[in-house]
């Protein structure tokens, strides 16, 4: 004896036959065969008429809900949400999306592929591979480095060339006051040189006038007239 009650048949309960069971308005979602007690297996929704792998769920026994779709378990790597339909952001990807593109070294706006992370514009200058995580090496590499190595010596060079040069502009102005300087001190040296008397010439007058005067007196004591008015008792 069956129920109908037991099928899963649209409508009530009654919408059954009851003489073989089958459902007269057919299954409800999820539910296929003509009494509507076999579920549907890897489709889902009315008639069982969607297949799960439209979904992005991770593959097992059961890869989707069969009535609404949804993975019962975890979604493919790349991709998130209850149906597993909606793909990792641009700067996730992996299981779970919880992987970073940003730890790739990729070029271009769309870092690397929701799913296996590889990059899609290629990869930044130094780095190689899928996922752009693999230094370059060789020739390419070593030119890489060579002119990384030229730009910060050629920074250097220019950075020192700019200290010289101010420290250059310092000297030079600091260099025309101290001229300026002993120039405004030796206008004022001479100035005062012309304006004031030699003092050894002035000393040297006085001492020629006082030697003259002294011999003089000499030459008066001395002279002839002073030897006969001795000599002659005058």
């Amino acid at each position: 004896m069956f129920k109908c009650s037991d099928r899963h048949c649209k409508g009530s309960n009654s919408a059954c036959d009851v003489h073989d069971g089958a459902c007269k308005g057919g299954c409800q979602i999820g539910w296929k065969n003509a009494n509507c007690t076999e579920r549907c297996d890897g489709k889902y929704g009315p008639g069982c008429s969607s297949s799960c792998s439209a979904r992005h769920c991770k593959a097992d026994d059961a890869q989707c809900d069969h009535v609404t779709g949804s993975c019962d378990g975890p979604c493919d790597a790349g991709w998130q949400g209850d149906t597993c339909t909606d793909s990792c952001d641009s700067n996730h990807y992996g299981v779970n999306c919880k992987s970073l593109c940003e730890e790739r070294h990729c070029n271009g706006e769309q870092l690397c592929h929701h799913e296996l992370g590889y990059c899609n514009g290629g990869c930044l200058t130094g780095w190689t591979g899928l996922t752009c995580v693999e230094a370059v090496t060789g020739p390419e590499g070593n030119r890489y480095y060579i002119a990384t190595i030229a730009l910060a010596v050629v920074a250097a060079i220019l950075l020192v060339l700019l200290i010289a040069s101010v420290l250059w502009h310092f000297r030079s102005r600091n260099s025309q006051r101290n001229n300026v300087a002993r120039q405004f001190i030796s206008s004022t040296s001479d100035d005062r040189t012309e304006a004031e008397p030699s003092g050894l010439d002035s000393g040297s007058s006085y001492v020629n006038a006082g030697q003259s005067n002294e011999y003089e007196q000499l030459d008066v004591l001395n002279s002839p007239q002073n030897d006969y008015n001795k000599i002659t008792g005058v």
